[in-house]
């Protein structure tokens, strides 16, 4: 067989080889393809046993058993038998009110049997809340027929409006006081033993306002999900009157002496009210002193809105305060009122920004209508957020989102700060003491002093002495005398105890600059050091000699202390 035969076969089985394995690589690609799609079907067969298993588990107790309304039945029998005792009791205040004989006593004695049946009422009143949501819960996943066999139980408006209608209610099973507000009728009273506000609404189709229409908005109102937004308790009607049961909560315009900090809380809380209703597409379009709450943690909260308004409606009487400022939308240039939008409510949150820091404070308008806020002294957190909301246009005007993040709600800015540790460089007598009064103690505070040279203050942030030492050696200074301390205490080191008797002394001028007086000191230090080693030297000198003037060495001495040459306190040190 020739080489040019052998080259042909070797290039045909090659050719081969490589068909085959693109053949191999397609097969075990559909294949995976088709495990993964197995292993798919078999997870989602998973899912379908899990979940039919778990309606199984919930529907098993029902195939048998039915709910029982029996429960029901007898709440309301007391409930009937306590409004029947309620109204016997009314009617015999009334009289006692209509006859001028009566003692006080006996109006007393009344009174508290009022307040008695109430409270007995209100309580079986929550109990029946609870059973009814029991059922309107079965009636929506289980039981669809439960509302047409017990029409009576108002199960319809229960699952409808999330158990916020409560049908048989009157504000005379309450113990109420009337309040003022915005020219509403309100009340504060107690609902098993929690203080409660009432606010009454006029809810009439002849005047265009609907039933149909107040609930559907506060059914809304009340789905929104945040602890800033305040909940309703519970709507009642009387005829062509609404009332809306809500948690009392201080009111804003109620609060006196707020600090800084705590308006901005306040503020904050309405601004994450405000940022969960226009997530929803909802516009408040009543944010005003009176409508916000301070709660418990002094977050503050936004009050509910007037159900019974559009939002157009809304701002045809507009809040004032008693310093002229008006909560509202400006007026247009040419002198029409801006439409209520999620904009205008950032209007007036800046208005609410404004007058929690300048309550007493009067402001002109503009030309644009807006309060002329520009010339006020204020911090620049602050004006960031008047700048960023009242605004004329209302595109300018930004989100509760973008304002949530400003620096002016960076709670970090109110922390009180421990001050800094000190450290000290203790001096303590010793044989050459550069003091001539005894030991002494350097205080140097981090950050509000500047340190001493770079060597000597890295050696005091590390809590040794190396940088000082470093500095003592270069000017000779004997480092037995230098002691150092952290925190004011001595470090644990051998030369540290002081001699008995011997106490150190702070420096009486502690105020003066740290790197200044250290190296004051150093100076003085290696100059005594001078002046005792000429000393010495000198006394050799004249140990070597012989007297010829008949003084002895202990007289000269004497001669030169009285003189002022030698410190008479050098046998200290």
């Amino acid at each position: 067989m020739t080489s040019d035969t052998v080259g042909i076969f070797g290039s045909v089985r090659k050719k081969e080889g490589k068909s085959d394995a693109r053949c191999i690589g397609i097969l075990l690609k559909t294949l995976t393809r088709q495990l993964h799609a197995e292993l798919q079907d078999i997870e989602h067969l998973k899912h379908l046993k899990n979940d039919y298993t778990n309606k199984v588990t919930q529907l098993t107790p029902w195939l048998t058993d039915k709910p029982s309304i029996t429960e029901v039945i007898e709440i309301r029998k007391k409930i009937r038998n306590w409004k029947s005792q309620l109204r016997h009791k009314l009617a015999d205040k009334l009289d006692l009110e209509e006859n001028d004989e009566h003692s006080g006593g006996e109006m007393e004695t009344v009174k508290e049997e009022l307040s008695t049946i109430r409270n007995e009422l209100q309580e079986v009143f929550n109990k029946e809340d609870g059973l009814l949501n029991q059922l309107a819960n079965l009636n929506e996943h289980h039981f669809p027929e439960l509302n047409i066999q017990f029409p009576e139980l108002g199960l319809k408006n229960q699952v409808e409006y999330g158990g916020l209608v409560k049908v048989g209610r009157g504000l005379d099973q309450f113990d109420v006081k009337e309040e003022g507000s915005d020219g509403k009728k309100c009340f504060t009273s107690t609902n098993c033993g929690k203080t409660v506000f009432f606010k009454e609404y006029i809810v009439d189709d002849s005047i265009g306002i609907k039933k149909s229409d107040f609930l559907r908005r506060a059914h809304i109102y009340n789905k929104l999900s945040s602890p800033n937004v305040l909940k309703l308790d519970s709507i009642f009607f009387a005829q062509k009157q609404a009332f809306v049961l809500l948690p009392f909560q201080q009111c804003l315009s109620s609060t006196q002496g707020l600090t800084e900090e705590e308006s901005c809380h306040i503020l904050h809380g309405v601004l994450k009210g405000l940022n969960v209703l226009h997530d929803n597409k909802l516009t408040h379009g009543a944010i005003h002193p009176n409508n916000v709450f301070v709660g418990p943690d002094s977050e503050g909260i936004l009050g509910e809105v007037d159900f019974s308004k559009a939002l157009r409606q809304r701002s045809e009487k507009l809040f004032t305060t008693s310093s002229g400022l008006v909560f509202g939308p400006p007026s247009t240039p040419w002198g029409t009122v801006e439409e209520i939008t999620r904009q205008t409510d950032m209007y007036n949150f800046g208005l609410l920004a404004l007058w929690v820091h300048f309550r007493d404070r009067s402001f002109e308008r503009d030309a644009k209508g807006v309060p002329d806020y520009k010339s006020i002294g204020m911090g620049a957190e602050l004006r960031e957020i008047l700048n960023a909301t009242v605004e004329m246009e209302p595109q300018k005007r930004k989100t509760p989102a973008d304002l949530l993040v400003a620096p002016f709600f960076d709670f970090s800015r109110f922390e009180k700060h421990s001050p800094p540790e000190d450290i000290t460089l203790q001096l303590r007598p010793g044989r050459s003491s550069p003091s001539a009064h005894g030991g002494s103690i350097l205080k140097q505070k981090h950050g509000s002093e500047e340190c001493v040279e770079d060597n000597v203050s890295e050696g005091v942030a590390k809590d040794d002495m190396e940088g000082v030492v470093q500095v003592i050696n270069q000017g000779h200074i004997d480092s037995s005398v230098v002691t150092p301390t952290l925190h004011g205490h001595a470090m644990d080191t051998p030369a540290n105890t002081p001699a008995e008797g011997q106490e150190s002394e702070v420096l009486p001028n502690a105020s003066i600059d740290a790197s200044g007086f250290v190296f004051k000191l150093l100076n003085e230090a290696k100059s005594e050091l001078s002046a005792e080693e000429n000393e010495d030297s000198a006394r050799k000198t004249d140990d070597n000699v012989e007297p010829n003037d008949g003084h002895s060495v202990e007289q000269e001495t004497e001669e030169k202390k009285a003189s002022g040459d030698i410190s008479s306190d050098d046998d200290d040190l």
